[in-house]
C-alpha cells in the first residue's frame, strides 16, 4: 500500500510536469547582452570562462555553437543569466534555457534534425531530470519533463526519443541511494502527439534499463535487471543482468 502511494505521487508529478509543459507555448525570452566574439562567449563586451560547444553535424536550425553560463562564469552575469545560451552563425545569441533548481547542467541531447532537444540536469548521483524543448524560429518552447537514469535516453527519430524512466524508489533496508535499486522501466516519448509508451515496465523484481537504439531506429537495447524476492534488491550480489531487445512500435 505504502509504494502505491509513493507510485501515485510520481504519476501525479508526472502528469502536472505534463500539463505546465503545456502551457508554455511561447518561446522562452533570450537575456541581452551575450554574443559570441572571436569564438569567446561575451557579456556586454566582457569575456566569459565558459566552453563552447557545435550543434552536431547535419543539424540545421539557425543555432551553430552553444554554451553554459553558471553564476560562477564571471561577476558580469546575473542569477536570472545563468543557463545554456545558444548562437547563430553570426555569432548572435538566438536562444536561451535558463537552469532551474533541478540540478546542475549534465548533458543536452539534440534530435536527429536538430528540431527538438532534451536537456538533462541533475548531481553526483544516478536519478537525472530529462526537460524536452523545441527549437523554434524565435527561441526554445520548454516541453514536458521527466525523471531518469543517468545516460539512459536517446532519439529513436526527429520526432520521439527513449528513455529509461525512474518510477519509483525501492526499499533496499539498508537506507542507501542505490541506481539499481529503483523502480526502471524503459519507455518511448513521442513528442510530434504528446504520447508515452511504456515498451518494457518495472515489477517488484524486474527493472529495464536503455542501452542503445539501432541503426535504423527500429530496436531497442534494453538490459534487463532481476532478483529472485523483492527484498534482494539491497543485494547486489543477488541482482541478475539480461540484454534483451525491443522493437519500436510504429509512430503515432
Amino acid at each position: 500500500m505504502e509504494r502505491m502511494k509513493r507510485y501515485g505521487m510520481v504519476v501525479f508529478c508526472v502528469l502536472a510536469l505534463f500539463l505546465a509543459g503545456a502551457a508554455a507555448a511561447a518561446p522562452i525570452p533570450v537575456p541581452t547582452g551575450f554574443a559570441l566574439e572571436n569564438g569567446r562567449v561575451t557579456r556586454g563586451g566582457t569575456a566569459l570562462e565558459c566552453e563552447v560547444h557545435q550543434v552536431p553535424d547535419g543539424i540545421e536550425n539557425g543555432i551553430a555553437l552553444w554554451c553554459v553560463v553558471g553564476s560562477e562564469t564571471s561577476e558580469a552575469v546575473q542569477k536570472e543569466e545563468t543557463g545554456v545560451f545558444f548562437f547563430g552563425p553570426d555569432g548572435r545569441s538566438v536562444a536561451f534555457i535558463p537552469l532551474d533548481a533541478r540540478g546542475e547542467y549534465q548533458d543536452l541531447v539534440w534530435s536527429p534534425d536538430g528540431g527538438r532537444l532534451v536537456l538533462v540536469t541533475g548531481g553526483a548521483r544516478p536519478d537525472m531530470f530529462f526537460t524536452l524543448f523545441t527549437v523554434d524560429g524565435k527561441g526554445m518552447e520548454k516541453g514536458p519533463g521527466f525523471p531518469g537514469l543517468r545516460g539512459g535516453l536517446a532519439w529513436v527519430d526527429p520526432h520521439r526519443f527513449a528513455f529509461t524512466r525512474i518510477d519509483d524508489v525501492r526499499d533496499t533496508k539498508s537506507g542507501a541511494f542505490q541506481g539499481v535499486a529503483l523502480w526502471l522501466s524503459a519507455v518511448l516519448y513521442d513528442a510530434a502527439v504528446g504520447m508515452e509508451t511504456v515498451l518494457k515496465a518495472a515489477d517488484g523484481t524486474r527493472s529495464y534499463v536503455l542501452q542503445s537504439v539501432s541503426d535504423d531506429g527500429s530496436t531497442l537495447n534494453l538490459t534487463e535487471l532481476s532478483v529472485a524476492s523483492p527484498k534482494d534488491w539491497g543485494d547486489t550480489e543477488k541482482i541478475q543482468e539480461r540484454e534483451v531487445t525491443v522493437e519500436v512500435p510504429a509512430a503515432g
